[in-house]
């Protein structure tokens, strides 16, 4: 079989060898969101699973050329960028320099539907691309639990239509289609509520996870949302690994323990999107050096657009870069360093993010994760050749 160097198979045979059984495991047990521990037996059946239903997409073996270089510097970048408000509108003479200066030189935009990485000129990995890599046997999964949700999504999008935040715009949402009602809905079993912190309350479990229809939705797609945890810890060690410290020591807490418990991934917060635009934005609750994981599924192919930029999709200069967003595909990237967006589409659609708080990592006093080097992938995944196969 001929490129074994894309990022895909690296990421599928990582999550799928044998000597990674015992780790798929783990997340069966601790990261499956059942109120009660799988078994071994089942949690090793949930790992042949994964290793029988994952493959390659069906681009992944025609030699395609996976690394994108930028030749700028991304922790300058985002020295920039920090400072920049969020909201849409906001900052405009600002935003107008970062794009004069880190926007591309040319015209045109690159459009990637196979797997790619972007990296800097210091070997930073500032976004993952993995199209297709969730089986339609998951995606299905995560449908159900969503449609599970509709009247939630619905009742969230009724009752904000009086805020003045784009995020719940009435003329952003399209109407409600027979696969998947219109809305939106903010999940995490602990988070600290609008103006408060870990220095002057307690986090707080989202209304919906203490309620039956929240712990359904979690069993339904266990399965899928075990994955994403599994592809944290591929495409981000120590993001992972910090998470995860963050989860273990939030068991602790009297005040969201159960829900931690039966919480699926080591992110703290899941974020679902039904059949909505997304104006380009900048998200303010991570950090620029994590990963926020984005996955898109419905009855369609749709094209994501991430960047920084307002008048294109994702664009990295002095490359644009137009995501091929189909069904099943995961984009991982930090929604504070780069603006992001997805164009108005009349097909039905759910967008599921998952991310961590900074203000959870704050209150737990664990070490932040520094952003994602090659050097640091290569001694966690091991012998992977990355080659040198764009050069702009």
């Amino acid at each position: 079989m001929s490129n074994f160097d894309t990022v895909w198979l690296t990421l599928h045979h990582t999550l799928t060898s044998q000597k990674n059984q015992h780790r798929l495991c783990l997340w069966g047990r601790n990261y499956y969101g059942l109120a009660c521990p799988l078994s071994r037996c089942a949690s090793q059946h949930f790992a042949t699973q994964v290793r029988a239903t994952l493959r390659p997409p069906k681009n992944a073996n025609k030699g395609v050329h996976y690394l994108v270089y930028v030749n700028w510097d991304y922790e300058e970048y985002c020295a920039e960028c920090r400072g920049v408000k969020v909201a849409r509108g906001d900052n405009s003479a600002k935003e107008g320099k970062l794009r004069e200066k880190w926007g591309p030189k040319t015209r045109g935009t690159m459009r990637i539907d196979t797997p790619r990485t972007v990296v800097d000129r210091k070997g930073i990995i500032m976004t993952w691309i993995l199209p297709e890599v969730i089986p339609q046997k998951y995606q299905e999964e995560v449908y159900l639990a969503t449609k599970s949700l509709e009247g939630t999504l619905a009742s969230n999008l009724r009752s904000a239509r009086d805020s003045t935040s784009w995020r719940s715009s009435p003329g952003l949402f399209n109407p409600d289609s027979d696969y998947i009602r219109s809305g939106f809905a903010n999940l995490s079993p602990a988070w600290y509520m609008s103006g408060r912190s870990h220095k002057s309350d307690e986090p707080r479990t989202t209304p919906v996870l203490r309620q039956s229809i929240g712990r359904l939705f979690l069993h339904t797609a266990r399965d899928a949302f075990a994955i994403m945890s599994g592809v944290l810890f591929i495409v981000h060690p120590e993001q992972y690994q910090m998470a995860r410290a963050i989860h273990m020591k939030m068991r602790g807490r009297g005040c969201c323990a159960d829900a931690i418990r039966n919480w699926p991934s080591v992110q703290s917060a899941l974020s679902i999107i039904s059949n909505r635009e997304t104006p380009f934005h900048r998200d303010d609750q991570s950090r620029m050096s994590w990963y926020d994981i984005l996955m898109s599924i419905g009855p369609y192919d749709i094209l994501m657009s991430i960047g920084p930029y307002d008048k294109a999709p994702f664009y990295l200069s002095p490359i644009g870069i137009r995501v091929d967003n189909r069904a099943g595909t995961i984009c991982a990237f930090s929604g504070a360093a780069f603006r992001h967006g997805v164009r108005k589409c009349s097909q039905s659609r759910i967008s599921l993010a998952w991310y961590l708080r900074e203000n959870i990592r704050e209150g737990e006093a664990v070490e932040p994760a520094n952003a994602m080097s090659q050097a640091v992938y290569r001694e966690h995944i091991g012998s992977t050749s990355h080659k040198v196969c764009l050069s702009m």
